[in-house]
């Protein structure tokens, strides 16, 4: 009976003891919960506030491109004032429009330089240089080579003629000379040629 007595009042004892060694824990574990808690609120404000900070430093960042973008696109895109023609200019552009490039000769007239043998050799004004010049230069000036052949007609145009009348005549190879002016005729294209057979050679009295 009395170690029956004895066990209760230790196992009482016991339990009191353990209640005693506890309760502060509990109390030591509900204080730690409740800073975690505390703790994982004011981590998941700071994680919320970071991550709409990020928001609105990617929205300025693209907010900044689209201008820099804007601004690339309206300097390269942006229309430069026409610049206005000179007068000198303008003229030369009328000349140009007025004046068509010839693409075939069959005569020139020029001014005999030389007679030898069958050959005549003459300058005249170079058909490629059609434009007048702006700056109040001469037409530029060519030397061609003519060969007279037994089909060659040479004939005279004398503008006096008879009674004002012009007449022409048949006249020879030994009467053009030097310093006389002659129109040669050609059956072919002589634009570019410098040596070529004539049809005709005339020469005009005046």
């Amino acid at each position: 009976m009395k170690i029956g007595v004895f066990c209760l009042l230790l196992f009482t004892c016991l339990s009191l003891f353990v209640c005693f060694l506890l309760y502060p824990v509990r109390i030591l574990h509900t204080t730690l919960c409740s800073q975690v808690g505390r703790a994982r609120k004011i981590l998941t404000g700071y994680t919320n506030a970071m991550e709409h900070r990020s928001r609105l430093i990617k929205g300025a960042f693209i907010l900044f491109l689209l201008i820099i973008a804007l601004i690339i696109i309206g300097v390269l895109t942006e229309r430069k004032p026409e610049r206005q023609p000179t007068e000198a200019e303008r003229r030369e552009e009328i000349i140009k429009s007025s004046y068509q490039k010839p693409t075939e000769v069959r005569q020139l007239t020029g001014t005999i330089l030389s007679v030898i043998g069958a050959t005549i050799q003459f300058e005249a004004p170079d058909p490629l240089d059609y434009q007048p010049h702006s700056d109040g230069t001469p037409q530029r000036t060519t030397v061609r080579f003519v060969t007279v052949t037994k089909n060659t007609k040479l004939t005279e145009l004398d503008i006096r003629g008879k009674n004002g009348i012009p007449t022409t005549k048949t006249i020879t190879l030994s009467d053009f000379t030097p310093g006389d002016t002659v129109t040669v005729v050609a059956d072919h294209n002589i634009l570019t040629a410098t040596e070529f057979d004539a049809v005709e050679v005339r020469t005009v009295v005046k």
